[in-house]
């Protein structure tokens, strides 16, 4: 690993540490992670080739090591000498709304496995053992058992922008999509989802801030 100045963490699931140790970013998926590393890859300096396209681009900015080379990590997940790493240092994330999180959990990686968004949340419903990347809630990746505290920048709410504001980097729109949607996130619920969403994911409602809707009337996006 090159100096601590200079030296990035990228973990794929994703902590990075930015050059001259800005922040430690931690990257919960679907929260569009991947744009935000196109936006700040120009600080990052790694002895890997780096690229920006294809399967698995991300990654090539990323340093993977000790327990942590798996995908989905969380702070908890650390291993000692990635806590050491993160513990002087700023933690920030990005989290969006459960219900939106959901769809695109699924369009993206359960798509061509569960026929219906309606059976994929029944399943997370029925089946306490199936888990989305080794985790269930977006809060597992951030609440931790040593007290770090982690600055939380909603999805909804130009995040990259903010960041990059507060942090002093130069900041340029970045939308890394993988499939369009056609539909709203309204269209892939109905009241049963909508009771079982606000079940599982209460924890995440009330830590991250996000509304929970009594039925699909008030669910408006």
């Amino acid at each position: 690993m090159l100096r601590n100045y200079y030296s990035i963490i990228l973990i794929y699931i994703y902590i990075m540490l930015l050059l001259n140790n800005k922040f430690v970013f931690i990257h919960i998926p679907k929260t569009s992670g991947s744009s935000f590393t196109k936006i700040i890859k120009e600080y990052v300096i790694t002895n890997k080739k780096t690229y920006d396209s294809g399967g698995g681009w991300q990654g090539t900015y990323h340093f993977n090591k000790g327990s942590c080379d798996g995908q989905h990590t969380s702070i908890n997940d650390l291993n000692n000498e990635g806590r050491l790493k993160i513990a002087n240092l700023p933690i920030i994330t990005i989290v969006r709304n459960p219900y939106s999180w959901l769809v695109s959990v699924y369009e993206n990686f359960y798509l061509n496995k569960i026929p219906t968004f309606k059976k994929f949340i029944l399943r997370l419903n029925q089946d306490k053992n199936f888990k989305l990347f080794g985790k269930l809630l977006q809060t597992e990746y951030i609440k931790n058992i040593y007290n770090y505290k982690v600055e939380i920048y909603k999805f909804e709410e130009n995040p990259h922008e903010n960041i990059c504001k507060k942090y002093d980097l130069k900041y340029k729109l970045v939308h890394e999509l993988n499939r369009n949607r056609n539909k709203k996130i309204k269209d892939y619920y109905d009241n049963e989802l909508i009771y079982i969403v606000n079940n599982i994911f209460e924890d995440d409602f009330t830590y991250l801030n996000y509304k929970m809707v009594p039925n699909i009337s008030e669910l408006n996006f």
